[in-house]
Protein backbone atom coordinates (compact mmCIF):
# COMPACT_ATOMS: atom_id res chain seq x y z
CA UNK A 1 0.00 0.00 0.00
CA UNK A 2 1.35 3.33 -0.84
CA UNK A 3 1.87 6.13 1.50
CA UNK A 4 -1.00 8.14 -0.62
CA UNK A 5 -3.35 5.85 -0.30
CA UNK A 6 -2.43 6.12 3.59
CA UNK A 7 -2.80 9.88 3.69
CA UNK A 8 -6.62 10.48 3.44
CA UNK A 9 -7.90 10.48 6.51
CA UNK A 10 -11.48 8.47 5.60
CA UNK A 11 -9.28 5.70 3.88
CA UNK A 12 -7.07 5.86 7.48
CA UNK A 13 -10.39 5.02 8.88
CA UNK A 14 -11.89 2.22 6.25
CA UNK A 15 -8.25 0.10 7.61
CA UNK A 16 -8.59 1.00 11.21
CA UNK A 17 -11.57 -0.48 11.75
CA UNK A 18 -10.92 -3.53 9.44
CA UNK A 19 -7.65 -3.79 11.68
CA UNK A 20 -9.73 -3.16 14.80
CA UNK A 21 -11.67 -6.33 13.84
CA UNK A 22 -9.02 -8.72 12.93
CA UNK A 23 -7.21 -7.79 16.18
CA UNK A 24 -10.59 -7.82 18.21
CA UNK A 25 -10.70 -11.40 16.53
CA UNK A 26 -14.19 -10.71 15.12
CA UNK A 27 -15.91 -13.34 13.14
CA UNK A 28 -17.99 -13.51 10.65
CA UNK A 29 -20.64 -15.71 9.85
CA UNK A 30 -21.92 -17.39 6.56
CA UNK A 31 -24.68 -16.91 4.31
CA UNK A 32 -25.45 -19.54 2.39
CA UNK A 33 -26.41 -17.76 -0.68
CA UNK A 34 -23.41 -17.00 -3.46
CA UNK A 35 -25.13 -14.49 -4.79
CA UNK A 36 -25.59 -12.31 -1.68
CA UNK A 37 -22.02 -13.22 -0.52
CA UNK A 38 -20.81 -11.66 -4.29
CA UNK A 39 -22.71 -8.48 -3.45
CA UNK A 40 -21.64 -8.19 0.10
CA UNK A 41 -17.94 -8.22 -0.99
CA UNK A 42 -18.89 -5.83 -3.59
CA UNK A 43 -20.40 -3.52 -0.59
CA UNK A 44 -16.81 -3.72 0.95
CA UNK A 45 -14.63 -2.85 -2.32
CA UNK A 46 -16.88 0.31 -2.37
CA UNK A 47 -16.74 0.78 0.98
CA UNK A 48 -12.64 0.72 0.95
CA UNK A 49 -12.51 2.23 -2.18
CA UNK A 50 -14.62 5.21 -0.53
CA UNK A 51 -17.60 5.14 -2.05
CA UNK A 52 -19.80 5.23 0.53
CA UNK A 53 -23.06 6.09 -1.01
CA UNK A 54 -22.62 2.85 -3.26
CA UNK A 55 -21.69 1.14 0.16
CA UNK A 56 -24.77 1.59 2.14
CA UNK A 57 -26.82 0.93 -1.03
CA UNK A 58 -25.43 -2.36 -1.14
CA UNK A 59 -25.47 -2.97 2.41
CA UNK A 60 -28.87 -2.01 2.17
CA UNK A 61 -30.23 -4.14 -0.30
CA UNK A 62 -28.94 -6.84 1.46
CA UNK A 63 -30.12 -5.61 4.99
CA UNK A 64 -33.91 -5.81 3.41
CA UNK A 65 -33.28 -9.30 2.63
CA UNK A 66 -32.73 -9.46 6.25
CA UNK A 67 -28.71 -10.24 5.73
CA UNK A 68 -27.23 -9.60 9.43
CA UNK A 69 -23.54 -8.50 8.41
CA UNK A 70 -25.07 -5.92 6.06
CA UNK A 71 -27.91 -4.92 8.74
CA UNK A 72 -24.41 -4.23 11.03
CA UNK A 73 -22.41 -2.90 8.78
CA UNK A 74 -25.45 -0.78 8.10
CA UNK A 75 -25.22 0.04 11.93
CA UNK A 76 -21.38 0.72 11.79
CA UNK A 77 -21.92 3.34 9.25
CA UNK A 78 -24.50 5.55 11.03
CA UNK A 79 -23.48 4.55 14.54
CA UNK A 80 -19.71 6.29 13.29
CA UNK A 81 -20.82 8.54 11.14
CA UNK A 82 -19.10 6.91 8.13
CA UNK A 83 -19.81 7.75 5.08
CA UNK A 84 -23.22 8.78 5.99
CA UNK A 85 -24.84 11.43 8.23
CA UNK A 86 -24.43 9.80 11.61
CA UNK A 87 -27.60 8.77 13.34
CA UNK A 88 -27.94 6.84 16.20
CA UNK A 89 -31.90 5.73 15.71
CA UNK A 90 -30.90 4.68 12.12
CA UNK A 91 -27.89 2.42 13.88
CA UNK A 92 -29.83 1.08 16.51
CA UNK A 93 -32.23 -0.06 14.25
CA UNK A 94 -30.02 -2.28 12.03
CA UNK A 95 -27.87 -3.63 15.03
CA UNK A 96 -31.26 -4.83 16.69
CA UNK A 97 -31.72 -6.55 13.39
CA UNK A 98 -28.59 -8.26 13.16
CA UNK A 99 -28.50 -8.86 16.92
CA UNK A 100 -31.94 -10.82 17.10
CA UNK A 101 -30.25 -13.06 14.25
CA UNK A 102 -27.66 -14.01 17.12
CA UNK A 103 -24.69 -11.77 15.58
CA UNK A 104 -22.67 -11.12 18.43
CA UNK A 105 -20.65 -7.78 17.05
CA UNK A 106 -24.33 -6.74 16.64
CA UNK A 107 -25.30 -7.64 20.46
CA UNK A 108 -22.08 -5.86 21.60
CA UNK A 109 -22.56 -2.96 19.50
CA UNK A 110 -26.38 -2.69 20.88
CA UNK A 111 -25.19 -3.26 24.04
CA UNK A 112 -23.07 -0.93 24.17
CA UNK A 113 -25.36 1.84 23.31
CA UNK A 114 -27.92 1.49 25.75
CA UNK A 115 -24.40 1.24 27.92
CA UNK A 116 -23.71 4.65 26.78
CA UNK A 117 -27.12 6.42 26.31
CA UNK A 118 -26.37 7.08 22.32
CA UNK A 119 -29.49 7.24 20.60
CA UNK A 120 -31.48 5.63 23.88
CA UNK A 121 -31.95 6.72 27.34
CA UNK A 122 -29.25 4.75 29.49
CA UNK A 123 -30.01 2.02 30.42
CA UNK A 124 -27.40 -0.99 31.99
CA UNK A 125 -29.92 -3.61 32.08
CA UNK A 126 -30.65 -3.90 28.64
CA UNK A 127 -26.69 -2.96 28.21
CA UNK A 128 -25.95 -6.22 30.43
CA UNK A 129 -28.78 -7.94 28.26
CA UNK A 130 -26.76 -7.59 25.40
CA UNK A 131 -23.87 -8.02 26.43
CA UNK A 132 -24.29 -11.36 27.68
CA UNK A 133 -26.06 -12.59 24.53
CA UNK A 134 -22.65 -11.72 22.79
CA UNK A 135 -20.24 -12.89 25.52
CA UNK A 136 -21.81 -16.21 25.18
CA UNK A 137 -21.14 -16.45 22.37
CA UNK A 138 -17.64 -15.72 22.96
CA UNK A 139 -17.68 -11.82 22.28
CA UNK A 140 -14.22 -10.98 24.46
CA UNK A 141 -15.08 -7.54 24.92
CA UNK A 142 -18.72 -8.19 25.48
CA UNK A 143 -17.66 -10.69 28.64
CA UNK A 144 -15.04 -7.75 29.85
CA UNK A 145 -17.99 -5.45 29.69
CA UNK A 146 -20.28 -7.59 31.13
CA UNK A 147 -17.93 -8.73 33.94
CA UNK A 148 -17.42 -4.84 34.86
CA UNK A 149 -20.89 -4.83 35.25
CA UNK A 150 -21.02 -7.89 37.60
CA UNK A 151 -18.35 -6.40 39.70
CA UNK A 152 -19.99 -2.34 40.00
CA UNK A 153 -24.22 -3.95 40.12
CA UNK A 154 -24.77 -1.91 37.32
CA UNK A 155 -27.86 -3.53 35.47
CA UNK A 156 -27.56 -6.84 37.09
CA UNK A 157 -27.29 -7.82 40.79
CA UNK A 158 -23.56 -7.27 42.00
CA UNK A 159 -21.49 -10.54 41.83
CA UNK A 160 -17.74 -10.36 42.24
CA UNK A 161 -17.07 -14.11 41.82
CA UNK A 162 -19.37 -13.77 38.44
CA UNK A 163 -17.37 -11.01 37.14
CA UNK A 164 -14.34 -12.82 37.77
CA UNK A 165 -15.51 -15.57 35.68
CA UNK A 166 -16.32 -13.57 32.55
CA UNK A 167 -13.01 -11.27 32.80
CA UNK A 168 -11.17 -15.08 33.10
CA UNK A 169 -13.15 -16.50 30.06
CA UNK A 170 -12.17 -13.12 27.88
CA UNK A 171 -8.77 -13.57 29.45
CA UNK A 172 -8.28 -10.69 31.55
CA UNK A 173 -8.77 -12.09 35.09
CA UNK A 174 -7.32 -10.02 37.65
CA UNK A 175 -6.25 -11.90 40.85
CA UNK A 176 -7.02 -9.11 43.80
CA UNK A 177 -10.56 -6.90 44.52
CA UNK A 178 -8.82 -3.62 43.89
CA UNK A 179 -7.77 -4.56 40.87
CA UNK A 180 -10.64 -6.06 39.47
CA UNK A 181 -12.69 -2.84 40.50
CA UNK A 182 -10.03 -1.01 38.63
CA UNK A 183 -9.87 -2.87 35.78
CA UNK A 184 -13.79 -2.81 34.93
CA UNK A 185 -14.06 0.86 35.80
CA UNK A 186 -11.24 1.12 33.17
CA UNK A 187 -12.96 -1.38 30.40
CA UNK A 188 -16.29 0.43 30.43
CA UNK A 189 -14.21 4.10 30.14
CA UNK A 190 -12.60 2.84 26.48
CA UNK A 191 -15.40 0.55 25.24
CA UNK A 192 -15.87 1.55 21.20
CA UNK A 193 -17.97 -0.16 18.78
CA UNK A 194 -16.99 -3.44 16.89
CA UNK A 195 -15.82 -2.40 13.76
CA UNK A 196 -17.39 -3.48 10.16
CA UNK A 197 -17.63 -7.26 9.11
CA UNK A 198 -15.32 -7.46 5.78
CA UNK A 199 -15.47 -10.91 4.72
CA UNK A 200 -18.27 -13.55 5.08
CA UNK A 201 -16.24 -17.05 6.49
Amino acid sequence: MSPARLASPARRGVWLIALCLAVAGGTAYAQQDPEASAAFEEAIQALEAERYEQAQEGFGALADEGHREAQYNLGVMYDLGYGVTRDYGQAMAHYRAAAEQQLPEAQYNLGLMYQQGKGVARDYAKAAKWFQAAAEQGHKEAMTNLAAMCQHGWGVPRDAAKAREWDKAAGEWCPSSGEMQRHAREQLKKSSPSGMITTLD
